[in-house]
């Protein structure tokens, strides 16, 4: 049997999730309509799995640990009395498109949280997003934790002051669909240990570098002074981390946003959404964030406002 794991199989016209499926035949993939078998035992979760040959790229799109991460999540919402369900198709502009996870929000509707841990390009990111948008769906975009950010958050500088939870990460090298998720949210990040069944909450920043000043040309031409001078960092990020949140204590607030351009990116105006606990995580580490741009702004010497990466 190949191909990646599936949650999700059609029988009879109906979509059935793997953890409440029973060992029938009649199972076929929602997305290439071949026949799939369903995948039960102790050291993995059930799923369903493509008969040989695999074509279909549904199959082919996702690892174990980010079935596993959707797995987690969903069993979490529930648990919590939030009806969630995994692969679930909403309506998007222009065309219906399936969600890793949707959530219900507590005034209505349903939120669409999308697990992502390869690269992923800055124009497919906007075209998911502003579909789900468009349609009055928002997305909360959630990553994975790999051992790279593990081992960063192991050695992570703890914060101080209101937030001595949180781990500062300078200059972390971020794929450019975690920094458009984190500038669409206002700054806010997710990161998911589905292994430690924990999220880690974040506030992401642009990073910025000294330039150290020198002089460059020659006396026939004259001297230029350049550098001396705080430049930003085009993929890297300092982002402080919050946690670990165990996952049966989230919650999802929602709200909107209008449409900016940061830098060369254009974020687009409507609803969005975040990860949030019952006691308010989310306020304290705004209020956190707006005293840590106010120093970095005094090192920098520029205004507050103009070191956001909203």
């Amino acid at each position: 049997i190949g191909g990646g794991p599936m949650l999700v199989a059609e029988r009879d016209g109906l979509l059935i999730e793997a953890a409440a499926a029973r060992r029938y035949d009649g199972f076929v993939c929602p997305e290439c309509g071949r026949a799939l078998i369903l995948r039960r035992g102790e050291l993995k979760i059930p799923h369903f799995a493509h008969l040989p040959p695999v074509e279909c790229r549904e199959a082919r799109g996702e690892t174990e640990a980010h079935h596993w991460a959707k797995a987690v999540l969903r069993d979490a919402f529930l648990k919590s009395g939030t009806d969630a369900e995994v692969e679930r198709r909403l309506v998007g502009e222009p065309a219906e498109r399936r969600t890793d996870l949707a959530v219900a929000l507590p005034g209505g509707g349903m939120v669409a949280i999308e697990i992502q841990r390869s690269d992923l390009t800055l124009a497919d990111i906007r075209t998911r997003t502003t579909s789900f948008m468009r349609a009055g769906v928002p997305v909360v975009w959630v990553g994975l934790v790999d051992d790279t950010l593990a081992l960063r958050i192991g050695a992570g500088r703890a914060g101080a002051g209101l937030s001595p939870e949180g781990h500062f990460l300078d200059r972390l090298p971020l794929p450019a669909w975690a920094r458009f998720a984190g500038r669409l949210a206002f700054g806010r990040s997710a990161w998911l240990d589905p292994a430690a069944g924990t999220l880690w909450i974040g506030r992401q920043e642009v990073s910025r570098q000294f330039a150290e000043p020198f002089r460059r040309g020659d006396p026939e031409i004259g001297f230029q002074d350049v550098g001396g001078r705080w430049r930003s960092m085009k993929t890297r990020v300092d982002l402080r981390l919050y946690g670990p949140v165990p996952l049966d204590a989230l919650v999802i607030r929602a709200s909107r946003r209008r449409a900016a351009r940061i830098g060369d990116v254009d974020l687009p105006a409507g609803p969005i959404a975040w990860f949030d606990t019952e006691d308010g995580l989310d306020g304290r580490i705004e209020t956190f964030t707006r005293d840590y741009r106010k120093a970095r702004a005094a090192v920098l010497g520029r205004p507050a406002a103009a070191t956001s990466d909203r």
